[in-house]
């Protein structure tokens, strides 16, 4: 798993309901623990560079292109 995108759009979430607003949230908590620590702290350490580079590119985000 590189991200929360990938595993969240598995969900095919539909709905606005506060009952589907808790089922996204638990989603998001139960990947948010799978994802293994060191990709977390790669991201973390890596996210001052990417702020950089957006403010390089105007604001941008390229970063999926």
């Amino acid at each position: 798993m590189l991200d929360l995108k990938d595993p969240m759009m598995e969900y095919n979430f539909t709905g606005t309901s506060e009952r589907r607003r808790q089922e996204v949230v638990n989603a998001l908590k139960y990947e948010w623990d799978q994802m293994p620590q060191e990709l977390v702290d790669r991201f973390c350490m890596n996210f001052h560079l990417n702020l950089l580079q957006v403010q390089a590119w105007g604001g941008d985000n390229r970063f999926n292109a």
